[in-house]
């Protein structure tokens, strides 16, 4: 009995061992920035208390085991130590106090954050400053009072590991493609082939899963083979899928959808079918193709948890209609939004020094409101008792003082549609920040005196809203920096059915380059590229926004024609160094411009100056390794259509390229039309300038259609003008001689 209870025991271990073949996870060790983890820079804390919260994003997927938090402060000589000091908190919890030593003002402090705390979720972190310049009675708001927190130098050091990926389909929405994961977010791509109707299911997949990682960078990649250590989609029909999982494919119903952990491969005698259970394989596939395309739009599309069992087969997908103009927090013309749409719930500010709350507003790039026009905020707030009638609270656009509203009634109030106008002119294409920023003062104040402040109560209400007016759409380019505000001119319409992508060389890091350019467009619209075509042929139809991305030398010349740099198929370049001076085109400074207005409505041009002693020249050279360009220009094949090119000398500094402008600090480098990235600068070092001529973009109609073709050949304009002043002079001179001739006879 006892030799089979053993026996027993001995197989079910022995079996035990390959019914759950999964790789222990390694220790990972990452040290973060804090700017990477919330939007934070150097703080100044300020009065006898002082705080500052910061949001620390925690993914469900890391089992964190030790976290440590370092940062550095300067504190005011004029506080005294035994009663001032810096807290740290998580959660509401203290973690350190550090006593504020005037002897010794700068400080480095390395606070341990207990894993328990570190719940998935956003988690609170606090800085709190206690300050005092003397045991007697003291003035809290006086300016020895401060201490800086340097968290743009600050960094939180991590040790996780990855927890196994829960084989449930619904797991791809709240497990493994998560905006609270840091560092480093890698997805590989395996297809099967390189064609225009695979690179479209890859893109849809990438601009899909990009948009759930909200603002985090996530890089794309691509091949034939999964690889390790990072999530992979595997996309194709099910034959494809059969041939590279062997054994371990799943049986393929219709358009199909699946969840598994990785295959490992099976190199140095590893044993059969062992698996990475920290990171997924998702499989995209069908048994026709048209069944994956449905599949690969389902993976891309649905925001909501999927269903708890590792595989489903997909019947039916539609979707809403995609319009004109919208996506992820951009305000249409013409529309009311409530304050909590926005992201600014009802919010009460508490103190002497309450801080300030702003609304984000995103513009789309392309619109434009006349500067005589209004954006009118309607305040619903409400204020406390017993404030001194100096209290008020200030309204900012864009750091631009607008009004104040006084709080002046000692019993307290309440407003209803508290009107506020904001003049158009002070918008800008893309972010825009309204603030509130209340100064709120006791009634009762003095030396030695009980400062009563819990009274300090101002709360503005959710339902608040802001009106925007109606706005024209029309944008001077080229100007890249407006892709990286919203995707444009790629994303005019939220999926991209204006866009066709040619790739211009036929390899993987090409197809890679571009997936990564196309998932940063569809994270900033917050919307999957469903329309957005791929092609390796020159393209055929000219009414489309075009995005190239290949090597110099595969750049077709006749689309080049309109590039502000020269791009030969010999891998030479050929710019000036500096634009040229031309006195007859600074814009809204030109006598033609001025002509121009006289007639139409001018876009709002931002000018540029150049040094009046800089030189011009021109070289000739190649555009060398470890260097990629991005350039905008005119399409050669429409007039308002752009050409947005990313090229380098080998496809794999062109994904280089790609996979650098993922970072924020190389995003906020890049205007103009013509950008430099040198790929081996550990500075993302970005030279940007403004080289080719600009052109205008607006919206449809004979109008604007003639507005934009005056003012992108003015002396198109100025010569046609001039033909119309002949032929009115001749006309007006042949009808005085008639008139003449009829005089003269008459006299006779």
């Amino acid at each position: 009995m006892i030799r089979n209870l053993v026996f027993f025991g001995v197989s079910l271990l022995f079996w035990g061992s390959f019914a759950f073949p999964v790789q222990a996870q390694d220790l990972v060790k990452l040290k973060l920035p804090l700017t990477k983890l919330a939007p934070v820079q150097t703080t100044r804390l300020v009065g006898n208390f002082g705080g500052l919260g910061v949001k620390l994003p925690i993914p469900e997927r890391w089992q964190i085991e030790k976290a440590t938090l370092h940062f550095s402060y300067v504190n005011s000589t004029a506080l005294i130590s035994r009663t001032s000091r810096l807290i740290v908190l998580l959660n509401g919890r203290p973690l350190a106090q550090v006593t504020l030593q005037p002897q010794s003002p700068v400080g480095d402090v390395e606070v341990f954050l207990p894993p328990r705390l570190l719940k998935p979720g956003y988690q609170d972190l606090e800085f709190n400053a206690i300050q005092h310049y003397t045991l007697d009675c003291e003035d809290p708001t006086v300016p020895e009072l401060w201490t800086i927190l340097e968290l743009d130098k600050s960094y939180i050091e991590f040790q996780y590991r990855l927890k196994p990926v829960p084989l449930q389909l619904k797991a791809i929405s709240d497990f493994l493609f998560d905006s609270r994961l840091s560092g480093e977010n890698r997805i590989h791509l395996v297809i099967e082939e390189l064609s225009a109707e695979i690179a479209e299911l890859a893109g849809v997949i990438t601009s899909g899963l990009a948009v759930r990682f909200d603002y985090r960078p996530v890089v794309f990649s691509v091949s034939q083979t999964p690889q390790p250590r990072m999530d992979n989609v595997l996309i194709g029909e099910a034959k494809f899928v059969k041939g590279v999982l062997g054994e371990r494919s799943p049986e393929v119903k219709g358009a199909f959808l699946s969840l598994m952990h990785l295959p490992l491969k099976e190199e140095g005698g590893a044993r059969r079918g062992l698996s990475d259970a920290g990171h997924a394989l998702i499989v995209v596939s069908g048994e026709k193709f048209e069944q994956v395309r449905d599949a690969a739009r389902t993976l891309a599309s649905i925001s909501f948890p999927y269903p708890g069992t590792p595989s489903m087969e997909v019947k039916e997908i539609r979707f809403p209609p995609a319009e004109e103009s919208k996506g992820k927090t951009l305000v249409a013309p013409g529309e009311k939004y409530a304050f909590q749409t926005l992201g600014f719930e009802t919010t009460t500010f508490r103190g002497m020094r309450p801080g300030s709350r702003s609304v984000d507003l995103r513009i789309p790039s392309h619109l434009m409101a006349k500067s005589n026009d209004f954006f009118w905020v309607s305040l619903h707030m409400a204020y406390g008792s017993s404030m001194r009638k100096d209290s008020v609270l200030n309204v900012f656009f864009n750091d631009n003082y607008i009004s104040s509203i006084f709080l002046e009634n000692p019993q307290g109030g309440i407003f209803r549609n508290y009107q506020i106008p904001i003049p158009a002119y002070q918008m800008k294409r893309g972010r825009n920040l309204l603030t509130f920023s209340p100064a709120l003062t006791p009634l009762i104040t003095g030396r030695c005196e009980y400062i009563q402040t819990e009274n300090l109560l101002l709360t503005i209400f959710g339902d608040s809203s802001l009106r925007t007016p109606p706005m024209a759409s029309w944008v001077d380019l080229p100007r890249m920096e407006l892709f990286f505000q919203d995707g444009f001119p790629f994303t005019r319409w939220p999926d991209g059915r204006e866009t066709v992508i040619f790739l211009a060389e036929k390899s993987m890091n090409t197809l890679s380059a571009a997936l990564n350019l196309l998932a940063i467009s569809s994270q900033k619209i917050g919307y999957p590229a469903f329309g957005v075509r791929f092609t390796f042929e020159p393209p055929k139809d000219p009414n489309r926004e075009i995005l190239v991305v290949g090597p110099v030398p595969q750049i077709p010349q006749d689309l080049l024609k309109g590039a502000p740099v020269k791009l030969s198929r010999d891998g030479s370049i050929s710019y000036p160094q500096l634009k040229k001076p031309d006195p007859e085109s600074k814009g809204e400074d030109s006598w033609i411009r001025r002509l121009l207005s006289r007639f139409i409505s001018p876009p709002a041009v931002e000018r540029t100056s150049s040094p009046p002693w800089g030189a011009f020249s021109q070289q000739v050279s190649g555009l060398g390794a470890q260097r990629a360009v991005l350039s905008q220009f005119q399409s050669p094949y429409q007039i308002g259509r752009s050409v947005v090119l990313l090229s380098a000398a080998s496809s794999e500094e062109l994904l280089r390229g790609a996979v650098m402008m993922w970072e924020p600090v190389v995003q906020g480098r890049i205007a103009g039309d013509l950008a430099i990235l040198e790929l081996s600068s550990p500075e993302f070092q970005v030279a940007s300038a403004e080289m080719g001529s600009k052109y205008y973009v607006g919206e449809r109609g004979p109008v604007s259609r003639l507005s934009s073709l005056l003012y992108t050949y003015p002396w198109l304009f100025l010569g046609l003008l001039v033909v119309a002043f002949i032929i009115l002079a001749y006309a007006i001179h042949h009808l005085l001689k008639k008139q003449r001739r009829k005089r003269i006879g008459h006299e006779t």
